[in-house]
Order: structure tokens, then C-alpha cells, then sequence
């Protein structure tokens, strides 16, 4: 008996071999973990750490000092996440040094201006127009506006004016000279509160 193929015999044999031999392949197979640590990183930086307020003269104590932006701090913040930054007094008031008396938080006031690369579609401040009296419970000055704020030194850098006995914005409006506090030095730390925001 003698088989006839032709062209399309042999392909369709093919076809049935290749098929034999791709389903019988041998297979293995492994797998990894990719892990991903998205970390937070935030570093506050305050280049003047002393303030001081030298009142010598009937007008100091009428009209107070600070109004000009003589007084003033400059910061920045280094930072993975957004974040957002608050300001309080670590204590009740400027305590005198002979620890009897004391001034009221509130004679203290403070604006907050942006100097870095980020504006005001980066970073939102509360206290850019008018001063905000100081207090002893933290008051968010700087947060995330529109967009991340997120970023370098360079881009979030900010400077805190500091003004005594002005009365302007919602500082006490009593001169420290109507006010008659015992002359000498008064003083109280400031705490810059950085806080990552989700």
C-alpha cells in the first residue's frame, strides 16, 4: 500500500507534532516581593533662636515694637510628605525674671510670610496680614494649599515677624505702659510644631 501526501498532509502532521510537544513542555516558575517603603522624612529649621524686645522709651511702651519687621526669624522645612506647621508658647506667660510677675501671652503677636520657591498654591498661611497673639496652645500658621507642599528647604522657607505691645491684630490692645508691668526681664519659649498631614 503505497501513501499519497501532499502538501497539506504534512502541514496538518506538523501542526498535531508541534502541538504534542509545546503542550508536553516542562514549566517552573518563582516569585519575588516587591516592597515599596515610602518613607516620611521632616526636618524643621530655625536660623535665630532669640528674640528680644528692648523697651526704652514712652513711645516703646505706647506704641510697642516689631511693627516694621525688625523682629523676625527665618525658617524652613525639608520634607517627604505634606506637612503643616504650628506655633505656641511652652508656657502660660512671659514670667518675669524674679518668677512673681508676668505679661499676658497676648502682647505678642506674629505675621508669617513665604520666602521660598512654593507660594500660596504649595503652602497656606494663617497669619500673613494681621498678627496673631501668641498663645499657649499651638495655632497652625503654615499648611498644604492646592497643590503638595512637599519639597526642599529651598522651596519651603518661610520667616516669622514678631511684634510686643503693638496691639495690632488680636494682640492686646492695653499699651504696656497703661498695662504698668514691673520693669525688668521677661521671657518665654516658643515652640515650632511640624506636623506630617495625609
Amino acid at each position: 500500500m503505497k501513501l499519497n501526501f501532499t502538501g497539506k498532509h504534512i502541514i496538518l502532521i506538523l501542526t498535531v507534532l508541534l502541538s504534542n510537544l509545546i503542550v508536553a513542555q516542562v514549566q517552573d516558575n518563582a516569585q519575588l516581593v516587591l516592597t515599596a517603603n515610602l518613607n516620611t522624612t521632616l526636618s524643621l529649621d530655625i536660623q535665630n533662636t532669640v528674640i528680644t524686645f528692648d523697651f526704652n522709651t514712652v513711645s516703646d511702651y505706647q506704641n510697642g515694637l516689631g511693627e516694621n519687621g525688625e523682629n523676625s526669624v527665618e525658617g524652613s522645612v525639608y520634607s517627604t510628605a505634606n506637612w503643616e506647621l504650628s506655633i505656641k508658647s511652652a508656657q502660660d506667660s512671659l514670667t518675669h525674671s524674679d518668677g512673681q510677675h508676668s505679661i499676658p501671652l497676648n502682647y505678642v503677636g506674629y505675621k508669617v510670610g513665604l520666602t521660598g520657591n512654593y507660594g500660596s498654591q504649595r503652602i497656606s498661611t494663617a497669619a500673613e496680614n494681621d498678627p496673631v497673639a501668641l498663645t499657649n496652645m499651638p495655632a497652625i500658621v503654615l499648611t498644604k494649599a492646592e497643590k503638595t507642599n512637599a519639597g526642599t528647604n529651598e522651596d519651603n522657607a518661610f520667616e516669622v515677624f514678631w511684634e510686643m505691645g503693638t496691639g495690632n491684630g488680636n494682640t492686646n490692645a492695653i499699651s504696656l505702659l497703661e498695662g504698668n508691668f514691673k520693669k525688668g526681664t521677661y521671657q518665654t519659649t516658643i515652640d515650632f510644631i511640624l506636623t506630617e498631614i495625609l
